[in-house]
Formats: structure tokens, sequence, C-alpha cells
């Protein structure tokens, strides 16, 4: 277990949105068994969503963030939506955060509207998870 930081993650690694980091979803499980409020998601996932709240906090377009990570705007659409991840277009988190001039540590932390929780079959506007 590791705190966040701007240190190279793997993308198969799992973040609880306490801000600490784990090597797979096993790990990640044995953490969750003590109770805090936390959630944990997919590196991939907390990405995106990291990806959207970087996009509307500075009032950015998809294509200015698309123009930074030199991608097209269906890209960054699809990377946001969930359809495709920033992996599979050759980037890391390290890369995504160095072309946004960006901390990492920035783009990994958890929603601060809804904790990456919304309540069930609602949107948060801010991240754009939908509740389970």
């Amino acid at each position: 277990m590791r705190r966040v930081r701007d240190e190279c993650v793997n993308p198969d690694d799992h973040i609880c949105s306490c801000g600490y980091l784990f090597e797979g979803a096993e790990n990640l499980r044995i953490h969750t068994v003590i109770p805090h409020e936390a959630v944990s998601l997919p590196l991939s996932t907390v990405l995106r969503h990291g990806l959207r709240m970087y996009r509307l906090d500075n009032d950015l377009t998809r294509a200015d963030v698309a123009r930074s990570l030199g991608l097209t705007v269906r890209d960054v659409r699809d990377i946001e939506q969930g359809t495709w991840s920033v992996a599979n277009y050759c980037l890391t988190p390290e890369q995504v955060a160095d072309k946004l001039n960006e901390p990492l540590s920035d783009l990994l932390r958890a929603c601060w509207v809804c904790k990456f929780r919304p309540p069930k079959h609602f949107k948060c506007t801010r991240c754009g998870l939908t509740g389970e």
C-alpha cells in the first residue's frame, strides 16, 4: 500500500478514494475490510473521471483536452464515457498528467461532490459517475 503521488503507477492498480494505491484487487479488498468512508475503483475508472473533472474545472472543451493529449475529440469523449481507456491510446496516467500540466495526484482525487458514490440511478454532474 502506498499513498498516491506523482509516481509511476500500473494501469492494473486499484485506488481507494481515501488515497491509497494497491497492486492488485486482492490487496485492495483486504484494505476495504477495515471500516472507513471510502470506495474503491479501478485506476482507469478514477482517471477517466479525473480527466472529466479537470476539463470542467478549467472550463475546457473536449477539443482543448484532445489538443493537449494529441487525440481527437471523439477519443476524449470515449475515454470520459469509459468506452476506451487512456491505455488504448498508448498513454500512461503519468503521461496524461504531464501533457495536461496537472499533478497526477489531482487527476486521481475522488470527486468532492459525490466521493464516487452518487445515489442510485443518479448521475453526478461533476465526475459523470452514475449510481448503481
